[in-house]
């Protein structure tokens, strides 16, 4: 059966309350206006130095100012302003039961992966958590998946276009959930193979998509 790899913030963890404010507090720390939710959105997914360029304006120092101020509050504080997504620890014990090997693939910070997951009971239900160690810039997920990975038919299930994109760049199917940051419409763009509106959603897409891969 596929390997099913699973993003983190959006996914599985509804993390918008802790980056957003995080995102915030290191603006306002540095002088520069705050953001309203639209943009904020934005900043879960891609790498947050890039966020902060693309969706703040910041340039030079500025970015690495406001990296820094963003990490420091969010490890203080931050990280703790989130939580599962309603119905995924119970899709994900039934995965388990069944044999499904799950992995998470994100480009969040390893320890704040590990930190949440024992937080709320969760590391067991994965057979292997592939984060980022020190500072990540570019927005290519290929190489996470592939760690992440132990089967060439893999299943990858995000909330971003950067996941959509990853997936298809490592030759795996992939479903992307519209209950996280990304929409409906930049799923589609970036290839989702499926979507899915909610767990109900997403356990029967991935039973079909591994199904599928058993038979390839």
């Amino acid at each position: 059966m596929a390997d099913v790899l699973f993003d983190f913030d959006g996914t599985l963890f509804d993390t918008y309350e802790g980056v957003s404010r995080c995102v915030n507090f290191a603006l306002k720390a540095l002088g520069k206006n705050m953001l309203e939710d639209s943009v904020l959105r934005r900043f879960l997914g891609p790498p947050i130095p890039m966020s902060f360029r693309e969706y703040a304006g910041l340039g030079g120092e500025d970015v690495e100012k406001a990296t820094a101020l963003f990490k420091a509050e969010y490890a203080e504080r931050g990280l703790y302003e989130s939580r599962p997504y309603d119905g995924i620890k119970e899709l994900l014990a039934r995965l388990k039961a069944r044999g499904v090997r799950t992995a998470i693939a994100s480009s969040k910070p390893q320890f704040a992966i590990e930190t949440l997951l024992k937080r709320n009971g969760m590391e067991e239900l994965f057979d292997k958590v592939v984060g980022v160690n020190g500072v990540r810039q570019s927005p290519d997920k290929s190489d996470i998946l592939l760690a992440a990975a132990s089967e060439k038919n893999a299943v990858m299930v995000g909330d971003r276009l950067y996941d959509m994109a990853a997936a298809k760049s490592c030759g795996f199917k992939s479903i992307g959930v519209t209950y996280g940051f990304g929409s409906e419409e930049e799923l589609k763009e970036a290839g989702a193979d499926m979507l899915a509106a909610n767990c109900k959603e997403l356990e029967s897409a991935i039973y079909m998509l591994t199904k599928q891969g058993d038979k390839s």
